[in-house]
């Protein structure tokens, strides 16, 4: 049997703080490609190269809890926030910096009220090692 990590014991922390409420997150990891496209380039296609600048972004979804510090002050478009732990399971994290690009919340009478919020990562994303 596969040791597949449980959703369940996933997290987000900023620093060794858990932020509430938090339902999922998102990671998308990229790099830059390079257009080398020339008039010798065969047939109609573009042609690319992998660059050297790597890139990451990703996502943030949670239940609203007034008690959460992060959804008054943290949580501003614009923020930067380091030290961003994403937690896999219990024990593997991705880490990083991340500057916040778009916070949305929004109250529905028939449900908690929820929040998102987006961000670029700043610097580099570590990876998990294995636990």
């Amino acid at each position: 049997m596969s040791n597949i990590a449980n959703g369940r014991y996933a997290a987000l922390k900023v620093g060794t703080t858990e932020v509430k409420g938090v339902t999922n997150w998102s990671l998308s990891q990229g790099i830059d490609q390079v257009d080398i496209t020339n008039f010798s380039s065969s047939g109609d296609a573009r042609e690319y190269m992998p660059g050297s600048v790597t890139n990451w972004s990703g996502s943030i979804n949670g239940f609203y809890d007034v008690d959460e510090p992060y959804m008054y002050s943290g949580f501003t478009p614009g923020t930067q926030i380091n030290s961003v732990k994403f937690y896999v399971n219990a024990s593997l994290y991705y880490t990083g910096s991340i500057v916040l690009s778009n916070f949305d919340t929004g109250a529905d009478v028939n449900a908690p009220g929820k929040w998102s919020a987006s961000f670029n990562g700043t610097g580099v994303l570590t990876y998990p090692t294995s636990g």
